[in-house]
């Protein structure tokens, strides 16, 4: 809100300033006699009345409530916080106050406050008023509009923004000096120039510039200008009497007319005229010697004027065919009249379709029968670009992206042949009310902070230029993009890399396509066709700088990640995706007590994908420290093995053990934690770091995570598969190799103190059995070792030994199983065990000695009957559950 009275303030001063100074400056220069007049006049005025009258007050307090009152209607609806009326009202006040501390100016008053007072009080209670019953509401329901910016116009302009006053100067100067040139000539005749532009270059700008030059500026005088604009006529039979009669208006300013000059030979032309077309050759043959007496008549008379006469016609490849016909016919009916200059503008191209529509077979030829010049625009020095840039530019400033600007505009400068998208100014317009559109849907939607604006500017322009392609990633994504692991983002499908692949790629390509083969094109309009096929393609680059190029700007927000992909059409986010201020806040220090509920909320609300989204892509700007974003990830695993079990798998005799493995390898929690304790001193391959120089650097980090270890407040399963997957790669972790492999040794000391307090039924659930699958990897080696001393003194040494092997169905092997759950190496599983129960106090045991001698065998080629330990086996898996 103080942003936009800010704004206010200034646009109201900006405006009347100037007025504001004059004032001022009249005060201080008549300074003395203001003050005279005021001793004199005004107040013997205020003394005709009583002094501390009441009703005198009242009637200054409510004289600006009853102009409010007048003004009702317009002042409530003001959606200004601050005016320009708000100006002058301080500025009277600030007057008033002025005389009333240096003037000697006894003004009458009641109870000690003057009458003038009086109304600036009135004043201020009745905007007191206004704003708070009336202005208020009006202000919120037009705040819906307010917010968004008003569409670009495409509205012809006198500013040379091709930098084409010369060229302007030098066709006007070629008109006079072809008018001064008459005597010279025998007959002189009209001379007729084409404006050959297409559509959208700047013609009828073009044209308001030469009038402007002509009526306003160096030319007045020297050239008579007549602005005929035939699109205005209802039908074709009008087009002629409408002609005359705009060349009758304007020399009638200029000269003396004789009487019914045109009006006479226009009834002439008129009268008994085919219902069709108007063709002063056709109507000679009607009273042809009244109609050449007239004719001679107007040409005597514009042989004789002093100034060229210089007709514009523009627009004249709009109009119907049988428009076209008329206008034509008028241009060449009237090619004798001396000292006339027509300058028509019109898209060459279009009017020979017209012509050709109309049976001309063939209309250039014909076209040069009415054509004495044709007029081409010289070529501009990157004008185009440069419109483009200061439009972009401007338009960002609009939209409050001023800090990232730059940024922005560079990125998008990245498409390859962005400016070959437009080529006429009014192509930028068009593109950029998309754009805007976009924008001020995104900005009503409060996700401005959450999109990157150069991809949203990319996606517009596929819109403007391929609205089938918009289209299809719109409502079929599938059909073009596929999901790339690798970078965890939506990429162009390998079936339509090559037609979306980079220039350069696209040209090394067609060289060896082409290598030894020498396309000759000798066809000029097969060269024309080539080089406008080459521009149209823009879109292209437009797909591969979304989706595959390489970009700085690249954020959590872009396009190419599935958590952003959709705002981008439906310029707001899903309900299961999740802002990265709600994100940034549960990893903040603030939210300390509070993150839990939040992340409840999030997983409720399904919008998990989101929340690891965002914190992937933004957690280096977290609040956080490393180690608590660790601590609410574990959080977040645990809530959703409380709050959606139902998606691991309907076995629900599998635990909490592999859920925390199942929910993390879902959301890739785990390469997350890989990503966040990354040693970023490692990004350059050919940099040397050194221990104590990352250690330096990531000193907190390491003891955070030292202290969290030691607490022993973890959960288990995640931390082991966390510090597993970290220790893969250990040497590009800022935690340090000889740190994680002590931690590691740690944890699974902490696990062993709590394995040996676990009773039988827990020691051998599921749960637990994936529990020591997990613990066992960090360290293979040392967890081999930890559990021979554990099970050496385990009260349930024979439950290990009977579960070595496996009974089903009356088939013995080998438990797989829980070898891969001890993480026994497959060459060394018999080889443990027969250490197991050598170092055991039950070795002399029949179980184990048969055990022992059995270790290498096939079992199921074994007979129980002879084999105490498969009679154990099978005994034990009989009487006990083995799958709880």
């Amino acid at each position: 809100m103080f942003q936009e009275i800010k704004k206010n303030i200034k646009m109201a001063v900006l405006s009347e300033y100037k007025l504001i100074i004059c004032i001022l400056a009249v005060l201080i220069v008549f300074w003395k006699i203001i003050n005279t007049l005021i001793s004199e006049s005004i107040v013997n005025i205020t003394e005709t009345v009583a002094d501390n009258n009441m009703i005198v007050a009242l009637i200054f307090f409510l004289y600006p409530v009853f102009i409010a009152f007048i003004r009702f209607d317009s002042l409530k609806s003001e959606t200004k916080i601050f005016s320009q009326r708000h100006l002058w009202e301080f500025f009277l006040f600030a007057i008033y106050s002025l005389f009333k501390r240096l003037g000697n100016f006894d003004f009458y008053s009641y109870l000690g406050i003057s009458y003038f007072s009086y109304s600036f009080i009135g004043l201020f209670i009745t905007e007191f008023v206004l704003y708070y019953f009336y202005r208020k509401d009006f202000q919120v329901l037009a705040s819906l509009h307010k917010a968004t910016h008003p569409f670009f116009i495409d509205a012809p302009t006198t500013d040379d923004s091709y930098d084409r006053k010369n060229f302007l100067k030098t066709l006007l100067d070629k008109i006079l000096s072809t008018f001064d040139n008459r005597y010279f000539v025998e007959n002189p005749n009209a001379f007729t120039i084409l404006l050959s532009e297409s559509f959208g270059i700047g013609k009828t700008s073009f044209l308001f510039q030469v009038k402007k030059a002509i009526r306003e500026e160096e030319y007045k005088n020297k050239i008579i200008y007549v602005e005929f604009r035939p699109w205005l006529c209802e039908k074709p039979e009008t087009i002629i009497t409408e002609f005359f009669s705009v060349l009758h208006q304007e020399l009638d300013k200029h000269f003396v007319l004789p009487k019914g000059m045109f009006s006479s030979y226009l009834s002439l032309l008129v009268e008994n005229a085919p219902n069709t077309y108007y063709s002063f050759m056709l109507k000679s043959l009607h009273k042809k010697r009244s109609l050449s007496e007239e004719h001679d008549r107007i040409m005597k008379f514009l042989k004789q004027i002093d100034r060229p006469i210089l007709i514009s016609i523009d627009d004249v490849d709009r109009l119907h065919d049988d428009e076209v016909k008329v206008v034509l016919n008028l241009i060449r009916d009237t090619a004798d009249f001396p000292n006339l200059f027509y300058i028509v503008a019109a898209d060459k191209k279009n009017l020979c379709l017209s012509m050709e529509r109309l049976g001309i077979k063939a209309p250039e030829r014909f076209l040069k029968k009415f054509i004495n010049f044709e007029c081409l625009f010289p070529a501009n020095d990157a004008v185009l670009k440069q419109l483009f840039r200061e439009k972009l530019d401007s338009v960002l400033r609009e939209y409050s992206c001023t800090g990232s600007k730059e940024l922005i505009i560079n990125s998008i400068l990245e498409i390859d042949n962005i400016i070959d998208a437009f080529e006429t100014p009014r192509d930028i317009v068009r593109f950029l009310n998309i754009f805007t559109f976009a924008m001020d849907c995104v900005e009503r939607n409060k996700i401005m902070d959450e999109i990157n604006v150069a991809d949203l500017f990319a996606i517009s322009l596929i819109q403007y230029l391929e609205i089938g392609l918009y289209k299809i990633l719109r409502d079929d994504d599938g059909l073009l993009l596929s999901y790339d692991n690798s970078t965890k983002s939506l990429s162009i499908s390998s079936s339509y890399k090559s037609v979306f692949e980079h220039p350069i790629f696209a040209h090394i390509n067609e060289r060896t396509k082409r290598e030894g083969h020498h396309v000759i094109i000798s066809n000029i309009d097969d060269v024309i066709a080539e080089i406008s096929a080459q521009k149209q393609i823009v879109y292209r680059y437009v797909v591969y700088f979304l989706f595959d190029q390489q970009r700085k700007d690249i954020n959590g927000y872009s396009m190419r990640y599935v958590d952003s992909y959709f705002r981008y059409f439906a310029f707001t986010k899903k309900q299961t995706q999740i802002s990265g201020a709600k994100v940034r806040a549960v990893f903040s220090p603030e939210y300390e007590e509070l993150h839990k509920i939040e992340i409840k909320d999030i997983i409720q609300h399904n919008q998990e994908n989101s929340f690891i989204h965002n914190t992937s892509k933004w957690y280096h700007t977290f609040d956080d420290s490393k180690i608590e974003i660790l601590k609410k990830l574990s959080t977040f695993v645990a809530l959703l093995c409380e709050l959606k079990p139902k998606n691991v798998s309907a076995d629900k005799t599998q635990g909490k053990a592999l859920n925390i493995k199942y929910f993390m390898e879902a959301y890739e929690i785990h390469k997350l934690l890989v990503q966040i304790y990354f040693n970023e001193l490692k990004s350059y391959p050919s940099a040397i770091v050194s221990q104590e120089e990352t250690g330096k650097r990531y000193e907190k980090d390491r003891n955070d995570f030292d202290k969290y270890i030691k607490t022993r407040k973890y959960e288990i399963n995640f931390i082991s598969i966390v510090l597993n997957k970290i220790s893969i790669n250990k040497e590009y972790s800022l935690l340090g190799n000889d740190n994680i492999e002590r931690w590691s040794r740690q944890i699974i000391d902490n696990y062993i103190v709590d394995l040996k307090k676990y009773d039988k039924e827990h020691t051998f659930s599921r749960n637990n059995l994936y529990t020591i699958s997990h613990v066992a990897v960090l360290d293979t080696y040392y967890w081999i070792d930890s559990f021979k001393d554990y099970i050496k003194e385990s009260p349930y040494f024979m439950d290990w030994i009977a579960r070595v092997a496996s009974y089903k169905n009356n088939i013995f092997d080998w438990n797989e199983l829980l070898r891969q759950q001890l993480n026994f190496p497959h060459w060394q599983n018999h080889e443990i065990w027969k250490q197991i129960i050598t170092n055991s106090n039950y070795k002399e045991t029949p179980v184990l000695t048969d055990l022992m001698e059995i270790l290498n065998k096939d079992l199921k080629s074994l007979n129980k009957s002879t084999h105490p330990y498969l009679d154990f086996v099978e005994s034990y898996w009989k009487n006990n559950d083995m799958y709880k």
